[in-house]
């Protein structure tokens, strides 16, 4: 090393490892420590520590030293700096006030001033640390709800910063439970904005609620390359993302990451298929050795992954220093102070493990019993616990120790605890109490989930709401049968369980998506595990009850495949149960599902289906409900007369009735059917008339979906300050209400305002904050018609290469679901494009395709565009006679139809093509 050093002129060597100037007392040799040995090698200035040192002591000597380098050139100044940090922050180990400030030592053999620091001194500014500006919301510290922040893991970091020069794209950062992986995630994207490390990207993902690998790289592609790339064909999109990955620094974080695999804890339906984790680890395996590097938090090792796609990275629990830091932390905000001199409270820290969770269960108690005795109480469970891993133990020994803090009288209530999936509700578990025939009062079950809250069991979020710590779960779930007096109380209360939850969800079930998500985002781990406990049970009512409702569920999120799986079997339930009502209303799902699907025949015979049993019981309110439901399948098939007479036979039914909810929803129905015959004032009158019973219900129910169609119409009577003010009341409404599908709906509507505007800018902004939530909940039809518009934007921005491949990704979906309607619109579309790049016989041949269609379903309005743009087509071919028949064509029925605006456009155009045949 001495030849290495002479070789290679190293001036400065700055040591931080502990004890590296100490020589050892039996030292024959005044060089005999790494410091005075690098000194001999010719290493002019050697810093070094003469001691060992704490962590806290290097963070503040390290700073200081580097700050003063930089500032004066001088190795000299630098360690003088460091030391008087040191010496200014004696008080850093609780009450015990360091005197460590001699640890770090100079040897010097002649001084060196180094020339950057002439830099500093003419002028030059010093760099400023990334702003966090460029931290997405998302990654930033304060998004942990961390009570503390980020305590510690220097190590962490520094092993995280060290995997990312590995070959390997991902960084799997994996561990228990609430040890803090998200939080120390967005800690390092911190620590690398402070130092100037951070990439030139960062990009957040959680996957908590991703079904698709397809949506997650459809981000990517947003993020990087913008939101026309993502009309582009898949063959050609992924590889450009992974050469642009390849090639740019980029830092992605992938959250949550154990829903990907279905992982203990993480909700089975939300788990990416297996097709599709194949397609994300070969995705991680093409970025090794890229510039990109993506940092995944997971509970588990995601073993699947193997060893090429990612690098692991084990975090457990807090070490040295930061125990100490995060136990004064927790004390403090009980009012209490850490005796850091106190051996006995030392080694109850360190009993812990460092498990944040452990030490906020454990730490408080030390206000009523003391450090010894309390760490004695604790590790008395440690030999009982299932497990080889010491911290699985200690997990263990702390909950069962919070369990025997509970009195004698509430340790039965752990069981229920248990029972439910993620989140807790005082009153239900009251009410299964009482179900479950257990003499529990409400204040009995409010002071256990207190006692658990001050244990860090479960946080309450309010109006008797507990979110549960996974490590509860587990342990209430495998412990917590021992404390029930018998077999039967356990029977007892997973039937209590099973009843509770099945009566939620059958109270969800006729809500709208935005009143189901956030019971089901609370609830919705409860009744798939109610669901599996039913069926075990042959209890077929509440198994019918739950399925129905999760069925329902994934049918508002447009997850069809889900839904039309758990209608099947609903179905089979209620054929069991000799239900025959309720066959019928599965039979209707069904054929809503085949509606969604556009497998229109499939839909039409799941409602006769329905109707059959109907008419057979006299249901005359449901079969009115089958009836109109058979006229939204007319509509959506353009058969407007079908569609008018289903409407008008369900009606009656409904006006006889008295329900007032079912009419108003017929006289939207009938408001959309004469908008689509361009019959504006009928139009206009019946959407009046529901919205009058909406807002005489005074609970605004149902309004937005009014303002939204009352928008649509003075959009196509081009009153776009009329179109604005409803489009925003229904947006309002939506937003308020957390209906993200209807906001995105209502976006989506706003982005055709701005581009009949002309404010491309506008409509593009508009349609790209509807596309992600689309994408995300798989509503395909949604997304295709997000597709479509930014091709129009594309292309009045004359990108005529991004509009066809925008038209031809919507066309892709449209022509899968044989939705001829928008499939003709595409063709259509597609047909200017040619046009505008001037290969006639191609446009001719598109416009023909989407003529056929519009002929077909008698939709005159779009037939006029086409004639229009067939009549474009004949005069550049300079054919003016057929250019003025087709022009002819156009205007009669824009006139007849009241449209002035396109009739105007279809006037000049002819007569451009009468002036052409005069010439």
């Amino acid at each position: 090393m001495s030849q290495l050093l002479r070789e290679y002129r190293i001036p400065i060597a700055v040591l931080n490892a502990c004890q590296s100037a100490m020589i050892n007392e039996q030292a024959e040799d005044a060089f005999a420590s790494v410091a005075t040995a690098l000194l001999r090698a010719g290493v002019r200035s050697v810093v070094a520590m003469g001691y060992s040192l704490y962590v806290s002591g290097a963070k503040q000597f390290l700073p200081a030293f580097y700050r003063q380098l930089f500032l004066t050139g001088s190795v000299a100044e630098a360690t003088r700096g460091g030391r008087q940090a040191m010496l200014a922050h004696p008080q850093r180990r609780g009450e015990i006030e360091l005197q460590d400030w001699l640890v770090p030592v100079l040897y010097q053999q002649d001084p060196l001033q180094l020339e950057f620091a002439k830099q500093v001194r003419t002028g030059q500014p010093a760099p400023e640390p990334e702003p966090e500006s460029k931290i997405p919301k998302a990654a930033q510290v304060e998004a942990s709800g961390a009570p503390h922040g980020v305590i510690g893991r220097d190590s962490a970091v520094l092993e995280l910063e060290r995997a990312s020069r590995r070959a390997p794209a991902g960084l799997l950062l994996h561990g228990l439970g609430g040890v803090g992986k998200t939080t120390l995630a967005r800690g390092y994207i911190e620590w690398l904005a402070h130092t100037q490390g951070l990439p030139g990207k960062v990009i957040w993902q959680s996957f908590a609620d991703v079904r698709s690998f397809g949506y997650v790289r459809n981000r990517l592609v947003e993020e990087i390359f913008g939101t026309d790339a993502m009309a582009l064909p898949d063959e050609k999109k992924w590889p450009m993302l992974l050469q642009a990955l390849r090639s740019q620094a980029l830092l992605i974080v992938w959250d949550n990451f154990e829903s990907a695999s279905g992982a203990a804890d993480a909700g089975v339906d939300s788990a990416l298929p297996g097709e599709e984790r194949q397609t994300l680890k070969q995705f991680l395996e093409q970025l090794r050795e890229s510039k990109t590097k993506v940092l995944i938090t997971s509970r588990s090792d995601e073993a699947w992954l193997g060893t090429t796609a990612c690098y692991r990275i084990a975090l457990g629990g807090l070490q040295g220093e930061e125990r100490q830091a995060l136990a004064q932390a927790i004390l403090a905000d009980q009012g209490l102070h850490l005796d850091a001199k106190d051996e006995d409270s030392a080694k109850l820290i360190d009993s812990l493990e460092g498990h944040p969770l452990m030490m906020r269960a454990i730490l408080p108690r030390l206000a009523g019993t003391n450090a010894r005795q309390l760490r004695q109480d604790f590790e008395q469970y440690v030999p009982q616990a299932d497990s080889d891993d010491p911290v699985e133990q200690r997990l263990y020994a702390t909950l069962r120790y919070i369990e025997e803090g509970l009195p004698a009288e509430l340790k039965p209530l752990l069981y229920p605890i248990g029972l439910h999936e993620g989140y807790i509700h005082a009153h239900f578990l009251v009410q299964m109490a009482e179900k479950a025939q257990q003499a529990f009062s409400a204040e009995q079950t409010q002071q256990t989930l207190e006692r658990l809250e001050a244990a860090g069991l479960v946080r309450a979020l309010g109006n008797e709401a507990y979110e549960m710590h996974p490590a509860l779960a587990r342990y209430a779930r495998r412990q917590g049968a021992r404390l029930l007096a018998s077999a039967a109380d356990v029977s007892a209360w997973e039937r209590g369980f099973v009843s509770i939850m099945a009566h939620i969800a059958d109270y969800c079930t006729p809500k709208d998506l935005h009143e189901q998500r956030p019971a089901f985002d609370f609830f919705g781990g409860g009744f798939e595990r109610a669901l599996g406990m039913a069926q075990g049970a042959g209890d077929l009512r509440a198994y019918s009850a739950l399925m129905e409702a999760l069925a329902t569920y994934a049918f508002n999120r447009h997850d069809l495949p889900l839904a039309g799986k758990r209608f099947e079997a609903y179905a089979r339930s209620c054929e069991q149960l000799a239900l025959e009502d309720k066959v019928a209303s599965s039979y209707h799902k069904l054929g809503m599902v085949a509606q969604e699907r556009r497998d229109f025949e499939a839909a039409e015979a799941w409602y006769g289906k329905a109707l059959e049993i109907e008419k057979r019981q006299g249901n005359e309110h449901g079969a009115a409900n089958t009836f109109r439901q058979l006229g939204n399948l007319a509509l959506a098939r353009w058969h407007l007369e079908a569609a008018e007479a289903w409407y008008s036979k369900a009606l009656p039914i409904f006006e006889r009735q008295r329900d007032e909810d079912s009419a108003a929803s017929c006289y939207h129905q009938l408001g959309m059917v004469a908008q689509e015959r361009r019959d504006f004032e009928a139009a206009e009158a019946w959407y009046g008339k529901a919205l009058e019973i909406k807002k005489r219900q005074g609970n605004g129910h149902g309004t937005e979906n009014s303002f939204g169609q009352l928008g649509n119409l003075a959009l196509e009577r081009r009153d776009f300050e009329a179109a604005e003010a409803w489009y925003r009341k229904s947006l309002e409404i939506k937003e308020r209400q957390g209906n993200g599908h209807g906001a995105a709906n209502s976006c989506g509507q706003l982005g055709n305002l701005a581009l009949a505007r002309g404010d491309l800018k506008a409509a593009e902004a508009c349609y790209s904050k509807a596309l992600p939530i689309f994408e995300r909940q798989r509503d395909e039809d949604s997304a295709a018609s997000c597709y479509h518009q930014l091709g129009v934007v594309a292309q009045e921005r004359r990108d005529l290469e991004a509009a066809e491949a925008w038209y031809r990704k919507s066309l892709e979906i449209t022509e899968r679901q044989r939705d001829e309607d928008s499939a003709a619109n595409c063709y259509h579309q597609l047909g200017i494009v040619a046009q505008e790049r001037r290969d006639l016989e191609v446009a001719e041949a598109w416009h023909r395709k989407a003529l056929e269609i519009y002929e077909r379903k008698g939709n005159e309005h779009n037939a006029a565009s086409g004639y229009h743009e067939l009549g474009l087509v004949a005069r550049e071919r300079r054919d003016f006679e057929a250019a003025e028949a087709w022009c002819r064509k156009a205007l009669e029925i824009f006139e007849r139809q009241g449209d002035e605006h396109r009739a105007a456009i279809s006037r000049d155009a002819l007569r451009q093509a009468t002036d052409g045949a005069k010439l």
